[in-house]
């Protein structure tokens, strides 16, 4: 992204860009779009939509997952203490992601890989 808007800034056109990064002129020309409004180049705008759990809740799950590294998502978020709507596990993962942890996905295959065996022990 700020490649390209940095060539965009430099004076090169769209599709220049876009062949040489080989994809659509559209991927060139959205973070462009976004850059002239905001200013900025964060992953995604805020959508105004107000937080679904308070920062004391996610530090106290943060805890839990660092004392726990195999607690699941769906776990962690049906444990919120204070939420008066369940919370998703997409979302518990995407706010574990911010202090860069992650959570386990248990693999649902019914014959386990070398790989799988070892996580497991």
């Amino acid at each position: 992204r700020e490649q390209a808007t940095g060539r965009l800034h430099a004076g090169q056109r769209s599709w220049v860009i876009a062949n040489d990064l080989n994809c659509s002129i559209q991927t060139i020309e959205w973070p462009r779009e976004r850059y002239n409004a905001t200013n900025g180049m964060d992953d995604c705008l805020c959508s105004g939509r107000p937080r679904v759990t308070m920062a004391c809740q996610d530090r106290y799950l943060h805890q839990q997952h660092l004392q726990d590294l195999f607690w699941r998502a769906t776990e962690s978020a049906r444990q919120t203490v204070g939420s008066h709507h369940r919370q998703t596990h997409l979302c518990r993962g995407s706010s574990l992601r911010s202090f860069n942890l992650s959570c386990r996905h248990p693999t649902k295959s019914p014959i386990l890989t070398d790989c799988h065996q070892l996580v497991c022990l």
